[in-house]
């Protein structure tokens, strides 16, 4: 029907225009619509070389690969998204959603450390970002990091004393750094 004929359409003007990004990222979209993963993943990556700069390529080049990894694509899955999902930040930084989802693609792939320097990115660009401290935190505590998690904890309840994930969290980091007296203070 009509997704077929706006396939056809696009793949016409690609004959017309073969470098265009912006083509093949609507390709892209169409086949995905289509059901077409493999071809839509196939023309995202496409897109991206041909014009590595080109932020509606970049995002729909991570979309696909999220879907995949979410899928059970498995680790390289995950980190090639997390690849297109660092892409889409250089092109728009600061992007809280972009932020998020980068930060859990690294977790779900067992890279605790990247995800840390994905928040710790975030709070050097928004420093009072209450919710990028608090997952800064709480990366560091995964990581076994007390101290460090404790500072940022601390620091984000400078920024909002009444935030409440901050508010619960430092018990938890406070008793593993083995301080049951400042615990009992929060």
């Amino acid at each position: 029907g009509r997704l077929d004929e706006a396939l056809e359409h696009y793949r016409k003007a690609q004959q017309s225009d073969p470098g265009s990004a912006a083509l093949r990222t609507e390709v892209a979209r169409l086949l995905r619509e289509a059901g077409q993963t493999t071809q839509a993943l196939a023309e995202a990556r496409e897109a991206v070389r041909l014009d590595r700069d080109s932020l509606e390529a970049q995002e729909f080049l991570a979309e696909v690969l999220r879907l995949e990894a979410m899928r059970g694509g498995g680790a390289a899955a995950a980190l090639e998204a997390a690849a297109a999902l660092e892409e889409v930040l250089r092109l728009r930084p600061g992007d809280d959603q972009v932020t998020r989802a980068l930060a859990e693609i690294y977790r779900q792939a067992g890279r605790p450390g990247d995800a840390a320097r994905v928040w710790e990115k975030q709070v050097q660009a928004e420093p009072r970002d209450v919710d990028a401290l608090l997952q800064l935190g709480l990366h560091y505590f995964a990581q076994g990091q007390s101290d460090r998690a404790q500072a940022t904890l601390q620091k984000a309840l400078e920024v909002d004393p009444t935030f409440l994930g901050v508010n619960t969290a430092p018990a938890e980091i406070y008793e593993e750094a083995d301080q049951s007296e400042q615990a009992v203070l929060h």
